[in-house]
């Protein structure tokens, strides 16, 4: 039996992913527009707009959806995984247990 479990996304991880990938395709549209005015070195100056944009977007992307996510979980973050003793754990307040 494993003993870890795959931590699902919250409702504000799933819409932080929805915005960024609408950016992502609004950034691909103006970058696509922008150079088609250069017909000769599309292609090279396509890349050099659209590569850093998204790299930027992507990392700010990853970084805000781990921010997003619940502070209780105890996560491991070479595999991303709870581990069953930790969610258990933090369904159990202190409270609850006086």
């Amino acid at each position: 039996m494993d003993s870890t479990v795959k931590t699902p996304m919250n409702t504000k991880q799933r819409v932080a992913v929805a915005c960024l990938d609408a950016l992502l395709l609004a950034e691909l549209t103006f970058c696509m527009y922008w150079c088609s005015h250069d017909a000769v070195d599309f292609s090279q100056s396509f890349i050099r707009l659209y590569v850093p944009i998204a790299v930027v977007t992507l990392v700010a992307g990853l970084y805000l959806v781990r921010k997003l996510a619940c502070p209780a979980a105890d996560l491991d973050h070479a595999s991303g995984m709870v581990t069953r003793q930790a969610a258990s754990a933090t369904a159990e307040s202190p409270e609850r247990a006086s």
